[in-house]
């Protein structure tokens, strides 16, 4: 069933970014998408989270997704319209920055009455385009967990307990998605070949797997463990262990950093689920008191916001960072 809103989150003036075309994907020799050098290389623009800055009377402002830009000074900047001038288009459940930064996707979903924007948009910043990629058809009425392949053309998310695979850029109307396994919080290697993921096994306990993205070679990485997010050189791969952010290499080696082995905040507030910034440096992540980013090593940490997420709608409270090439 459908959750989400009669309210709108938002914020004032337009914000723009930078135009670049998605990179061409190579092949290897079995059809497997190798991450392309610009991918690679991309510097660190701002962090997008899901939440937006109260207007004078402590509302959102009419008219744009609820979602907002960091920007250096802490403030929250908007970042996309509503699509056809509408005041009001939804609660966003999941945000991922395209390869290049120029596309945004995001996942919406309202409560109680029915919202023609229900679903997975892909936002072209350059051009202002908004396509839905998908719409809710029940049982399909949710979308969580958002994730770009490293080439920019496939989109994986979350719906029905499944991890699902989409091209934005297919022909025709709606993209035919297709499941590739049941799980939740998928994340891509950076040659575009496997996809790691958190399963949640019969008695609760929920594990980090790796699978490829063909189906092929499923095995477990990691058990006690969420939140996987595989770095941009592809050598390890970070994930949420109770209160504190560790890591691990594909093949099962933990490689943690000293720092990283005690909380980042206070046990009590609970980490959500890390995210790299571009160029693999840093890591970012959001709190009960707000976004935080720190250096890859655990040290340099501080909040960048107090705020972390708008509507508590059932999804982790993931911030997106944009990559500039």
């Amino acid at each position: 069933m459908a959750m989400a809103a009669m309210l709108a989150l938002s914020l004032g003036a337009a914000y723009a970014f930078a135009s670049h075309v998605e990179p061409s994907p190579s092949l290897d020799h079995a059809g497997a998408v190798r991450a392309s050098a610009s991918t690679r290389s991309a510097k660190n623009g701002e962090l997008t989270i899901m939440e937006a800055a109260p207007n004078a009377n402590g509302g959102g402002l009419e008219g744009w997704y609820g979602l907002s830009s960091i920007a250096g000074d802490g403030r929250l900047r908007p970042v996309v319209r509503c699509p056809n001038g509408v005041e009001w288009c939804g609660w966003v459940l999941s945000i991922d920055w395209s390869p290049t930064g120029r596309r945004l996707a995001l996942a919406v979903t309202s409560f109680g009455s029915a919202n023609p924007y229900n679903g997975i948009h892909v936002v072209d910043l350059a051009t202002g385009q908004d396509k839905q990629l998908r719409a809710c058809r029940p049982p399909e009425c949710d979308w969580f967990d958002l994730d770009w392949s490293p080439d920019g053309r496939t989109l994986a998310y979350v719906a029905l307990g499944g991890i699902y695979l989409v091209r934005p850029d297919a022909s025709g109307g709606q993209a035919a998605p297709r499941r590739l396994v049941t799980g939740r919080q998928p994340t891509w290697s950076a040659d575009g070949r496997s996809i790691a993921y958190v399963r949640t096994g019969r008695d609760g306990r929920r594990s980090i797997r790796i699978i490829g993205v063909d189906g092929s070679h499923p095995r477990m990485l990691v058990a006690s463990a969420a939140g996987p997010a595989w770095s941009p050189n592809g050598r390890s791969i970070a994930y949420r262990h109770g209160c504190k952010i560790l890591m691990t290499t594909p093949t099962g080696v933990d490689v943690t950093p000293r720092l990283l082995r005690r909380c980042p905040v206070p046990s009590d507030h609970r980490v959500g689920p890390p995210v790299w910034s571009p160029d693999g440096t840093m890591i970012a992540f959001s709190g009960v008191e707000g976004t935080y980013v720190m250096d890859a090593d655990g040290s340099g940490l501080h909040r960048v916001s107090p705020k972390a997420i708008g509507c508590s709608c059932g999804q982790q409270a993931r911030p997106a960072w944009r990559p500039i090439p």
